[in-house]
């Protein structure tokens, strides 16, 4: 499991008590407290892997190359002429 300060991209990968634990506020405390908390949960080490996988470097490439191919022809269906 993940363990991270509640900010940023973080949140959209990590769902809280399933895949991780986030922490709100960056003090020792609260990092102890969020490990302590994820050390106690049962969580499938499949369905974490399984979840991982999700945001390997195979599916960034696809990911990327679909958005840059979509962009691509909705600005190329909206250009003034055929030439451009």
């Amino acid at each position: 499991p993940v363990v991270a300060y509640d900010r940023g991209g973080v949140r959209d990968t990590i769902i809280p008590d399933e895949t991780g634990v986030l922490f709100s506020e960056q003090s020792v405390e609260c990092l102890g407290a969020a490990l302590d908390h994820a050390l106690s949960l049962s969580l499938d080490p499949v369905r974490l892997r399984e979840y991982a996988r999700g945001f390997g470097a195979p599916r960034f490439r696809a990911r990327v190359r679909e958005i840059v191919e979509t962009t691509w022809e909705e600005r190329r269906a909206k250009a003034p002429c055929p030439a451009c």
